[in-house]
């Protein structure tokens, strides 16, 4: 129980740090000479090793980080978690170096035919 408080109070904390007068910020990417970034969707899959409590808080971190309205899906199976978001390119170079991802593919339709 005591950890449910703490988990609720800590994501109502970052849901107020993000908003401003209620409203959530929404996020900006500037590209470089004006010119606008390719964004695409990429699956981003965590390691086997992290605890449940170490994997939500990641999930968290990373829906605060690309923004909740650019997650198409949250994978919570056991041997495959992680989440399909859609994401910058200079984004996911900055997601790949973090400890707790396992690896990163770019999202696309396959076909046996």
């Amino acid at each position: 129980m005591k950890f449910r408080f703490l988990y609720c109070f800590a994501l109502i904390v970052l849901l107020l740090a993000f908003t401003v007068e209620g409203k959530l910020v929404r996020r900006e990417y500037v590209a470089d000479n004006i010119q606008t970034e390719e964004i695409s969707t990429y699956i981003i899959v965590l390691k086997d090793s992290l605890t449940q409590e170490a994997f939500d808080t990641k999930i968290s971190t990373l829906t605060t980080l690309i923004g909740e309205e650019n997650i198409t899906q949250v994978y919570r199976m056991p041997g495959f978690r992680g989440l399909a978001a859609n994401v910058s390119n200079s984004l996911i170079k900055k997601i790949e170096k973090d400890d707790a991802v396992d690896y990163i593919e770019k999202d696309s339709t396959v076909s046996i035919n």
